[in-house]
């Protein structure tokens, strides 16, 4: 028998997101229209359930970031050092096919103002670049305005060999008072069927020495 060719680089860039320090979630891919509007996502496009099991679970995803911010609005209180979560998952429109999506998102603890070294936006593009180069790829980030629910002036796009896979922002403030979230809060979205669809580089480790460093050397 031939196995069929499997794909491991989701599994590699969920590995690397864990490495890290980042939580992955597993909500249910059914939310409701509230949630979407409070996240600051357009639902005009959204695709609803004939008969959902209630109001809360009869739309189906469009974003990934929503379900991050409403875990993150139930326990930034409970954690002293914030959180590091992401969310992979399909996202469902009228417009777009459906299509696998992983969200980053970075809160800082509530009640302190980060500092410039630990500001969740470099956090997260930190493990942007991670993420692309466990797969062979390499990111660039290019400033950009954004629509809700970025914050429009620190906004930026992904690319990668000059395709632009994804998002770096921070969350609109308007959106993070809805969730009483800390300013400042960070988070990436990423189309993973346009990352995917780029080719992966080989990497190559360099030659190993012959023989181990020396780093002291005596003689009796």
């Amino acid at each position: 028998l031939t196995p069929t060719k499997r794909d491991d680089r989701g599994r590699k860039m969920r590995y690397a997101l864990k490495e890290a320090g980042f939580t992955e979630l597993l909500p249910l891919s059914l939310t409701s229209k509230t949630v979407l509007e409070k996240s600051g996502v357009n639902v005009r496009q959204t695709v609803t359930i004939e008969n959902p099991l209630g109001e809360e679970l009869g739309t189906l995803h469009s974003h990934t970031l929503p379900a991050l911010l409403e875990h993150a609005a139930r326990n930034v209180l409970e954690s002293a050092n914030g959180l590091k979560t992401f969310h992979w998952g399909h996202v469902f429109s009228k417009t777009i096919p459906e299509h696998p999506e992983v969200t980053i998102l970075c809160v800082s603890p509530r009640g302190t103002e980060p500092k410039l070294a630990n500001l969740p936006l470099l956090w997260v593009k930190a493990a942007v670049a991670h993420l692309c180069a466990e797969v062979g790829t390499k990111a660039h980030i290019t400033q950009e305005e954004a629509s809700l629910p970025a914050h429009p002036g620190r906004s930026g796009k992904i690319l990668v060999d000059g395709t632009e896979v994804g998002t770096v922002y921070e969350v609109h403030p308007e959106v993070l008072g809805t969730f009483g979230l800390p300013s400042r809060t960070a988070a990436a979205t990423i189309d993973l069927s346009k990352l995917l669809s780029v080719s992966s580089k080989v990497r190559v480790p360099e030659k190993l020495p012959a023989f181990p460093p020396v780093t002291y050397d005596e003689t009796l």
